[in-house]
């Protein structure tokens, strides 16, 4: 397996008392250090698919919700401090939104990755990002993710629903790869959370190879039982 210069700080962050201290050093390639085995059957799904993304207030709405209940937030912010966190199609109203949310949860790293992005080349400093580094990728979600190192990072997911996926010829294989991918991909002890990606959600919860690596803190996210399609795993 060959990483990336940066794949050992991605899997043991930085302990300088500054987790965020190579944030202006970053560009996407470092996180692009992995020889996956699996890359010929995955190229293969992404080319056979047209991809388009359906977006609505989705994180807007995950956001709400962590703010009505302070377990979800304490423990988001314990989990995520000092850490990656790749948000899979960001869309592109949203990005700042989502990076501002993720740094005051404490997270050290924010990559939007979607292919509608229409400007890839925004930086932390124009939209008044002081404590996290902003990246941000215009490619295929699954390209992207079977690329990173294996236990990296952290997912936040809103909007990859079923319309997404039935947009798409040959979705089953690629909604497989990506469900495989991201269980891969996610660090022990990482979280992959979100609102309305039901399909993913679904594997991590249904399909056995992936729900052992899982476990299931929907609780958290919905105290109350209302049945809202807010989910959250923590890799075991």
């Amino acid at each position: 397996m060959k990483q990336g210069r940066l794949a050992q700080q991605l899997i043991t962050p930085a302990t300088s008392g500054a987790p965020n201290a190579f944030k202006n050093k970053l560009v996407l390639s470092d996180f692009q250090g992995f020889d996956n085995p699996r890359a010929g059957n995955i190229l293969q799904s992404i080319y056979s698919v047209t991809f388009s993304t359906v977006h609505d207030d989705y994180f807007v709405f995950f956001k709400e919700r962590i703010e009505m209940y302070p377990e979800m937030r304490e423990f988001l912010s314990r989990k995520l401090a000092g850490e990656v966190v790749v948000d899979l199609g960001c869309g592109n109203e949203n990005i700042p939104h989502a990076a501002r949310f993720l740094e005051t949860l404490g997270a050290s790293v924010y990559i939007g990755v979607d292919r509608i992005i229409r400007n890839p080349y925004q930086t932390a400093e124009e939209h008044g990002l002081e404590k996290i580094a902003l990246l941000l990728d215009d490619s295929d979600m699954l390209r992207f993710v079977s690329n990173l190192p294996s236990g990296s990072v952290n997912f936040m997911l809103n909007g990859i629903d079923a319309l997404v996926f039935t947009a798409m010829g040959g979705v089953g294989r690629y909604q497989e790869h990506l469900s495989e991918e991201i269980a891969r991909a996610t660090k022990n002890g990482g979280l992959v959370f979100g609102r309305g990606s039901e399909p993913i959600e679904e594997d991590l919860r249904g399909e056995p190879a992936l729900s052992r690596l899982f476990v299931d803190l929907k609780r958290l996210v919905d105290p109350l039982d209302w049945s809202v399609d807010s989910f959250l795993f923590e890799k075991k």
